[in-house]
C-alpha cells in the first residue's frame, strides 16, 4: 500500500481523441450521422493515468503534451482530472485520433505512428510506488526505465502489440498485461498460454496476463496459472477499455496493496463497466461512485 508521499507514475503517449458514436459506419464517399460525440485526451498512458486518478490514486503522467492552443487544451483536459503532468520535448503538436464507435466496436484513424516522441536525458521518478509503460515514445521510456531500475520502482507494462522498446523494458518488469494481438517478433500464432509461458521463461516477471475482450483473462505466475472470468456486459463503447484495465490494476495493486490476481479481477470489473457507458471516463466514474468507501 502506498504511503502519503507516494504516487503512481505513467509513461507514454497522450493524444487528442475525437469520438463519434453511431448506429452504423457510413459506406465510402457517403456521410455518416453520429448520435453522440465527445472530445477528450486519450492515449494508453494518459487513459490509464486518468483512470487511476478517478479511482483515488495520486498520479503523475510523463508524456509530450504539445504547445500553443492545442497544448493548452491537452493541459486543461488532463489537469481537470487531477493528474500531475511532466512534459518533455518541444513539438507543438500532439497525436490526434478520430474514432467511430458503432454497435460497441471501434474504428480508429490516428497520427500517432508519425510521432517518435521526446528524447530526455533523464526522468525523475522520485516518490513513485510503481510505473506503467505503454511502449510509445521509446527514448522517454528508456530514460524512465533507467530511473525505475536505479530507484527500485516496480514496472508494469501495457503490451498492446509488440514494440522494439520492450526488449529493454521486459527485463525490468514485474507485471506485463498483454492484448490478444501481442506477439514477440520471433513468435508465431501462439495461444495466450504459450505467449505467457515464453515471457515467463525469458524475463523475471511475477505475473503475465492476456486480456481477451469479453472472454476470460488468461494469466500465469511462477507458481500457478488459470483464467479469470470477466463481467459480461452490453458494450456501447469499448474505446480505451484496455487502458482502463491497466490504470485500475495500478490503483488496486500498488495504491490499495491488493494481491495481483484480486487487483486484476477488480480492474476487469472497472473496465467492463466502462464499456457500458459512452466515453472512456463515465463508466470509471460510475464504478468509483458506486464503490466509494462510506
Amino acid at each position: 500500500m502506498m504511503t502519503r508521499d507516494q504516487h503512481l507514475s505513467f509513461v507514454g503517449m497522450t493524444t487528442i481523441d475525437i469520438v463519434q458514436i453511431a448506429d452504423d459506419l457510413p459506406e465510402p464517399n457517403r456521410k455518416g450521422w453520429a448520435s453522440h460525440a465527445y472530445l477528450d485526451v486519450g492515449g494508453p498512458a494518459a487513459n490509464a493515468a486518468i483512470t487511476a486518478s478517478i479511482l483515488g490514486s495520486p498520479v503523475s503522467l510523463h508524456s509530450a503534451f504539445g504547445r500553443g492552443p492545442l497544448g493548452d487544451l491537452v493541459t486543461a483536459l488532463i489537469e481537470r482530472r487531477e493528474v500531475s503532468r511532466t512534459g518533455y520535448g518541444d513539438d507543438p503538436a500532439v497525436p490526434v485520433s478520430s474514432v467511430w464507435v458503432a454497435e460497441g466496436d471501434r474504428t480508429l484513424m490516428s497520427t500517432a505512428a508519425s510521432f517518435h516522441g521526446p528524447q530526455p536525458d533523464s526522468v525523475d521518478l522520485r516518490g513513485a510506488a510503481a510505473v506503467l509503460f505503454d511502449g510509445f515514445y521509446p527514448d522517454l521510456a528508456r530514460a524512465a526505465a533507467q530511473a525505475a531500475a536505479e530507484q527500485d520502482v516496480p514496472v508494469v507494462l501495457d503490451c498492446g502489440s509488440w514494440r522494439d522498446v520492450f526488449v529493454d523494458l521486459l527485463p525490468l518488469a514485474s507485471v506485463a498485461i498483454l492484448s490478444q494481438e501481442f506477439r514477440q517478433p520471433d513468435g508465431f500464432a501462439e495461444s495466450p498460454e504459450s505467449v505467457i509461458a515464453a515471457l515467463l521463461d525469458q524475463y523475471p516477471l511475477r505475473l503475465v496476463a492476456v486480456s481477451c475482450g469479453g472472454d476470460p483473462i488468461v494469466w500465469a505466475t511462477r507458481a500457478a496459472s488459470g483464467q479469470l472470468a470477466v463481467p459480461q456486459v452490453t458494450a456501447v463503447d469499448t474505446l480505451g477499455a484496455g487502458d482502463v484495465l491497466h490504470g485500475a490494476f495500478m490503483h488496486f495493486a500498488f495504491d490499495e496493496g491488493i494481491d495481483d490476481l484480486t487487483a486484476l479481477e477488480q480492474a476487469a470489473a472497472v473496465a467492463a463497466n466502462s464499456c457500458e457507458h459512452f466515453g472512456t471516463r463515465a463508466g470509471v466514474e460510475a464504478w468509483a461512485n458506486e464503490n466509494a468507501n462510506p
